[in-house]
């Protein structure tokens, strides 16, 4: 038994080694909120491709039902919004998106994003809605997606979006190159 374990086990190890080599591109994390119990809320990323980076935001997951009742069944998927191909550009798209977490209730943008599994790109952007909502003491920004007869949301609180946007000036004031 042993003598077979150590066969499988050398004929194995080609295919380990070759292993090392991903198909992912390298993602470089620039910023993260977090909330009260440690879980990720935003996250800008980079993602460099060919000496071009690509900066884009996460805004979580999607509930899944209609614009009254969402439930959350889709822990995997994200939603993720292009910010740019240069640090200035996503620094900017991430203050746009605070000013309109400010803006009167109901104020709506569209926007292009990709809900994706791990890793967005511009070949999977569609339409998002971005409607500033106020519910009693705070402001939140609604990320709406229409797919498949569902109407997907997820909400980013104002002051997840100004710590963002803290963290992103920051993180610019120190890499910018």
């Amino acid at each position: 038994m042993k003598k077979v374990l150590f066969i499988l086990s050398l004929l194995l190890m080609p295919f380990m080694a070759s292993a090392q080599n991903t198909i992912l591109s390298q993602v470089d994390e620039i910023a993260q909120v977090e909330d009260g119990d440690g879980n990720t809320v935003l996250n800008v990323i980079n993602l460099p491709e060919n000496g071009q980076n690509h900066y884009w935001l996460s805004v979580g997951n999607l509930g899944v039902g209609n614009k009254i009742v969402q439930i959350q069944i889709d822990p995997a998927f994200e939603l993720f919004l292009p910010l740019g191909d240069n640090l200035t550009d996503a620094v900017d798209a991430v203050e746009e998106l605070f000013k309109q977490s400010k803006e009167p209730r109901g104020t709506t943008v569209k926007r292009r994003g990709c809900l994706v599994f791990a890793v967005p790109s511009q070949d999977k952007l569609e339409e998002v809605t971005v409607t500033s909502r106020k519910v009693l003491f705070s402001r939140n920004l609604e990320f709406m997606l229409e797919r498949d007869g569902y109407t997907r949301i997820t909400y980013v609180s104002k002051s997840h979006l100004s710590t963002l946007n803290k963290g992103m000036k920051f993180y610019a004031r120190f890499h910018d190159k």
